[in-house]
């Protein structure tokens, strides 16, 4: 079962599945949103609600849902994913790559944020913020958005290489709350080029998270980093900065 609330004056359709999801649930609400854009004459953004991946009664489920991907990821603005779950919060990811709408993710909690992002024409840029009150070895960061290769280029490489023209090696405290949203792929890669060419530059690394794959991430790639690394809950954020100073 699919159910559908659509919003004509924001112009958004949230979507909640529940339970088994079956062809006949997906032809409908294809039908539904194509009555809609005939109707509206516009085309609206998808918010997804859903505590979990969505199973698929049979092949022929999966098959109509494919269907449905293919022929509205192309004129569809924005997808909105709100869940708590690790497996869609991949899955959001993972579709970003692949479809033309912009897609991000929200936690259960940010529904609302959630539904004004898709309503606006406008997207939320990712970005690096500067986070104040740190030795001058600190590098204190808070990621939002979606980070592109362009975010690196043109702020957290220049700043670290400023960084170490006035010092040996350097600290970085990075904080990551319901506001950040993934790297884009070619953000991977500007990611890697910054760590290779810099190994030995950074003496401790601080993560501050609640997101689950990213602390685990982390955690998997620590023992190849040639730096004391550590991750917090978001709730000893102030914890993470006392570890970061010394």
């Amino acid at each position: 079962m699919i159910y559908a609330d659509f919003d004509s004056d924001r112009n958004i359709v949230v979507l909640t599945p529940k339970d088994e999801v079956t062809g006949a649930d997906l032809q409908a609400i294809s039908a539904k949103i194509d009555d809609y854009i005939n109707h509206h004459d516009k085309v609206p953004s998808l918010v997804i609600r859903a505590d979990d991946l969505p199973h698929w009664k049979n092949f022929s489920a999966l098959r109509q849902h494919l269907k449905l991907i293919h022929e509205h990821h192309k004129i569809v603005p924005k997808v909105a994913f709100v869940t708590d779950s690790p497996a869609l919060s991949f899955a959001s990811a993972l579709a970003r790559q692949f479809v033309k709408a912009r897609v991000r993710r929200f936690s259960a909690a940010h529904m609302d944020e959630a539904m004004d992002w898709a309503a606006r024409p406008d997207d939320d840029p990712g970005r690096f913020e500067l986070i104040k009150g740190l030795p001058h070895d600190v590098l204190a960061l808070h990621v939002s958005g979606i980070i592109t290769a362009e975010d690196y280029r043109k702020m957290l490489v220049p700043t670290v290489e400023a960084m170490l023209k006035e010092h040996d090696r350097i600290k970085v405290l990075v904080v990551f709350d319901h506001a950040f949203d993934g790297y884009s792929a070619n953000a991977i890669w500007e990611d890697l080029k910054l760590g290779l060419g810099h190994l030995r530059a950074f003496s401790k690394l601080a993560v501050v998270t609640d997101l689950v794959w990213l602390r685990r991430a982390v955690m998997i790639f620590s023992p190849i980093v040639p730096a004391r690394v550590k991750t917090f809950p978001l709730s000893q954020l102030d914890a993470a900065k006392e570890w970061i100073k010394w």
